[in-house]
């Protein structure tokens, strides 16, 4: 027979007479003795809290001022990279109200189709790995792995539908503004609906509509075999140039495989619109006497092409009117072909003698400016269209570079090729993130806190009336019963 021993329990010794017992807890009025003490709080831990409760607004909250202590220039000298001069972009108050889709969306149009792909897999992995960390412990693996993929899968229809509105939703634009009024504002390659690979929608007036809201003083219409378009967009150019935009016609034809945009009144030749290209078409109209009297043409090469492979000297020596070559195009492939080769490109340009130049090479589809080139002509506001036009040749002409200054927007470069190409594209999420809080004046960066918080506030606010709606009804009296 074995005794269990049961430990006696423990009870506290009697105090002696006299002496003083321990100090009863202070309880606050309508408290329960047994409730835990409040820790008072401070700014930090309400930061924590609204931090715990709103991750997403706090997250961005903390980006967008971060951006404020190591601000970043959104424009640069494409040549360079260095920070543009005596130039700034300019946003109307519906740009600022709505900075962030409108800025946002600027910053996607920028970004070439690898870059795209390489922000969706970052945001896939973010998304991702926020989701597991914030599961439920007693949550199984399949339910995990099914949260994880819903919230993957809306984020991703998220990022296509802002894409989207990027590309096809009307909105305000940014425009370039210069301190300095000698420069002239020029886009040297764009299209109307005369091109087979433009909308209809895409008129003359909306091409007019779209290069004065980006800032634009001059824009060269340059259409496929077709010259209406230009005429009709130039119908409603001022008397002198510096009292509205000024749209000059050009065409975009072939030369050796690849894409030249001949500039002014010669490319509405009948021999252009007959002979597509242009080594054939330029010399038949030379010898025919058509262009007898005029200039010589002017006319630059385009990307994306193969241009470092077609510009040879030997080329170069039998296209004197060759006078200008594309380094920065808003087309997406062009896009990417200047972060493969536009040092290379540059380098070519330096040494056939021909000024870099940019287009936007814009179809209709976008609000978003990616470059302007800057055309010094003193006196350009008091000049017809006609006389700046010239001028405009004359300068490239005379292959007078320093007369020609590129602005572009600022964007995430991604190296040329090997191990660091693979580490920029990896960083494009990243570097875009940043580059937009950095980039945001004050005005749009108090939009951004208000887009932020704002949803964070009701969201909460309902919440709390959801959950408060059954404790109400727990806390009301039950209705008296019924008399028999």
């Amino acid at each position: 027979m074995s005794i269990a021993l049961v430990p006696e329990p423990l009870v506290p010794e009697p105090l002696e007479p006299g002496l003083p017992g321990p100090a009863p807890a202070a309880v606050l009025p309508g408290a329960r003795p047994d409730a835990r003490p409040t820790v008072a709080a401070t700014p930090l831990t309400a930061v924590r809290r609204l931090a715990r409760a709103y991750p997403v607004a706090a997250a961005g909250s903390a980006l967008v001022l971060a951006g404020a202590l190591a601000p970043a220039a959104p424009l640069r000298l494409a040549l360079t990279d260095a920070p543009a001069p005596a130039v700034t972009l300019e946003a109307p108050a519906a740009y600022a109200v709505f900075s962030p889709f409108t800025r946002l969306a600027d910053a996607l149009c920028l970004l070439s189709t690898a870059q795209h792909a390489a922000v969706a897999a970052t945001l896939l992995l973010a998304v991702g790995a926020w989701r597991v960390a914030r599961r439920c412990p007693r949550a199984s693996a399949l339910r995990v792995c099914a949260q994880t993929t819903g919230a993957c899968g809306a984020s991703l229809v998220a990022l296509v539908a802002m894409l989207a509105v990027a590309v096809f939703a009307p909105r305000p634009m940014a425009r370039l503004a210069s301190a300095d009024a000698d420069w002239v504002r020029v886009d040297f390659h764009t299209h109307t609906a005369a091109s087979h690979d433009v909308p209809a929608w895409f008129t003359p007036a909306r091409r007019r509509a779209w290069h004065a809201a980006a800032g634009y003083d001059v824009a060269y219409v340059s259409d496929h075999k077709q010259v209406w378009g230009a005429r009709a967009a130039a119908a409603a150019n001022p008397a002198r140039s510096g009292d509205g935009l000024v749209v000059l016609p050009a065409i975009e034809s072939w030369w050796h495989g690849v894409h030249v945009v001949v500039l002014g009144e010669v490319a509405a030749d009948p021999a252009f619109l007959a002979d597509e290209q242009v080594d054939r078409a330029l010399p038949a109209a030379l010898a025919s006497g058509r262009l007898a009297g005029r200039p010589t043409p002017v006319a630059l090469a385009a990307i994306p092409d193969n241009l470092l492979r077609a510009l040879t000297p030997e080329a170069l020596a039998g296209a004197p009117w060759l006078r200008g070559m594309e380094l920065v195009d808003g087309a997406p492939r062009a896009i990417a072909q200047h972060d493969r080769e536009g040092g290379a490109l540059a380098a070519r340009a330096a040494e056939a003698g021909l000024v870099p130049l940019a287009g936007t090479n814009h179809h209709g589809w976008g609000r978003t400016a990616v470059a302007w080139n800057l055309v010094r002509v003193p006196g350009w506001q008091r000049m017809t269209p006609a006389a700046l036009d010239a001028r405009l040749q004359d300068v490239l002409r005379r292959g007078d570079t320093a007369a020609v200054r590129l602005v572009a927007r600022a964007r995430p470069e991604v190296a040329p090729a090997g191990v660091r190409r693979a580490l920029s594209l990896a960083a494009t999420g990243p570097a875009l993130a940043w580059g937009v809080a950095a980039e945001l004046p004050a005005r749009e960066r108090a939009a951004w806190l208000a887009w932020l918080w704002l949803p964070a506030a009701l969201g909460g606010l309902a919440a709390r009336r959801a959950a408060g709606a059954p404790n109400a009804a727990r806390r009301a009296p039950a209705p008296p019963a019924p008399r028999a």
